[in-house]
C-alpha cells in the first residue's frame, strides 16, 4: 500500500506568533482523527530557531490530506496563517512505497531490517529486540515536538 506524505517548514514572524500557533495546534489531534485515513503527524521546533517549525503528517492517500485541507479548522489555521504571521511557507509532498526498519541492538548485536505498513509503525517501534528483550528507547511528546499517531 502507498502511502501520502506531506512535509511543511514555516518561519514565524515572532515568538508570540508561534505561541499563538502553539494554542492552536492544541486542538489538532482531536480534528486529525477524525480524518478517514490520516495516519500519523509529527511536528517539533528546530532547536536553534523557535521561530521554525517543521511538521510532516503521513495518509493512506492524497484525497484524505485533500480531505483534511478542506476541514474547517484546517481552513481556520491557514487564513490565520496567511495573515501575516507565518512570513514562509514550504510544502512539500510525496508518495511512499515502502517502509523498512533496521535495527541493531545495543546489548546483544542482533540485527534485523524488516518491511512494515507504515499505519503499523507504532506497533512495529514498540516491540523489543527479539533476541534479549531490550527495549528501544522512544522520543517522548514535548511542548517543543509532538508524535501523533491514529492508534
Amino acid at each position: 500500500m502507498a502511502y501520502y506524505m506531506s512535509m511543511q517548514t514555516v518561519r514565524f514572524r515572532s515568538t508570540n506568533d508561534y505561541e499563538q500557533f502553539k494554542m492552536f495546534l492544541a486542538n489538532v489531534a482531536e480534528h486529525l482523527r477524525k480524518i478517514e485515513g490520516f495516519v500519523h503527524f509529527t511536528w517539533w521546533v528546530h532547536p536553534d530557531d523557535p521561530t521554525w517549525f517543521n511538521e510532516v503528517s503521513i495518509w493512506t492517500s492524497k484525497e484524505a490530506t485533500e480531505e483534511w485541507h478542506q476541514n474547517g479548522y484546517h481552513k481556520y489555521l491557514k487564513k490565520w496563517g496567511s495573515s501575516g504571521v507565518g512570513i514562509e511557507n514550504v510544502i512539500t509532498n510525496w508518495e511512499c512505497v515502502e517502509a523498512k526498519i533496521m535495527r541493531i541492538c545495543p546489548l546483544c548485536g542482533h540485527g534485523s531490517a524488516e518491511h512494515f505498513e507504515l499505519k503499523d509503525e507504532t506497533a512495529v517501534r514498540k516491540a523489543p529486540c527479539p533476541e534479549c528483550g531490550f527495549k528501544f528507547p522512544r522520543l517522548a511528546s514535548t511542548p517543543d515536538n509532538l508524535a501523533l499517531f491514529r492508534e
